[in-house]
């Protein structure tokens, strides 16, 4: 069993260097090793971030790569597509969010399991997520689980629901695949 003290804080975790390849999180107190996303995984960001933006105008912004901590002395993580309201961007103490952002979006990557994306999901949703998505390359889907226990799945031809997180909208999920544009 892990105690207290044997788990790194923020502090400690903030003057270790990023190494070669990648780079580290901190996973409620346990250093963890994320490899550099590959052009198609930043390609996904890129369009779901130029997306959203215009739902999000005058209610947040949309990011990319946007750090979190959902516990505050052991936990720095981000998000690999996040939406944060201008109010909970007001409430920040620091450099990072407390807690996590309203939508959550992970790009899948072959080295993610599934039990890591319902923990991450689980996390973020108990920690101030309204919805955690988890966007499927291979499937051309996207499973959208949300605060209030639901899980959909949203593939070809389908679109998201953005009214709970924007007020109004959906997204084809055709859209969030196609070729970048700049």
């Amino acid at each position: 069993m892990v105690t207290a003290s044997e788990l790194m804080t923020v502090a400690e975790f903030q003057s270790i260097p990023d190494p070669p390849g990648g780079r580290y999180e901190l996973h409620l107190g346990e250093l963890v090793f994320v490899t550099f996303a590959r052009p198609e995984h930043n390609d996904i960001e890129h369009s779901l971030v130029q997306l959203l933006r215009p739902f999000a105008r005058g209610l947040g912004v949309v990011r990319m790569e946007y750090p979190f901590r959902v516990m505050p002395e052991f936990d720095l993580r981000s998000a690999d597509v996040a939406f944060i309201s201008h109010s909970r961007r007001e409430q920040m103490a620091g450099d990072y969010l407390a807690g996590a952002p309203e939508l959550v979006i992970e790009v899948l990557s072959p080295s993610n399991t599934r039990k890591e994306m319902r923990e991450k999901a689980s996390l973020c949703l108990t920690h101030g997520a309204l919805q955690f998505w988890e966007v499927d390359a291979a499937q051309r889907c996207v499973f959208v689980s949300s605060g209030r226990g639901t899980r959909l799945r949203a593939g070809s031809g389908g679109a998201i629901d953005l009214r709970e997180l924007f007020g109004a909208g959906e997204l084809p999920v055709d859209e969030i695949f196609a070729p970048a544009e700049d």
